[in-house]
């Protein structure tokens, strides 16, 4: 099964990869952390020092990045989330 999210397609990942979900209470929270690490290592990254990335991690981040890309797109959906509130 393949998602559309805007115009970018999100495949689900292979089976034989062991993938944790996030629970939805803590989803934004867990993935943030792991999001802030990305950023750092980005930033940090030098071609002469750490060398060419796996195939799979240009992959990964291709796709991270389009995924990101999709939900920067979803800024009104976003705001309307951040106001909502439980009673």
């Amino acid at each position: 099964m393949e998602l559309y999210w805007k115009r970018v397609r999100i495949s689900p990942p292979p089976l034989k990869l062991k993938i944790m979900s996030n629970m939805s209470y803590c989803r934004f929270e867990n993935t943030l952390n792991d999001l802030r690490d990305c950023a750092y290592e980005i930033e940090e990254w030098d071609s002469e020092e750490n060398g060419e990335m796996s195939s799979s991690e240009k992959r990964a981040l291709e796709n991270m990045v389009m995924v990101m890309e999709g939900m920067i797109s979803n800024g009104d959906i976003i705001e309307e989330m951040l106001k909502f509130e439980r009673i």
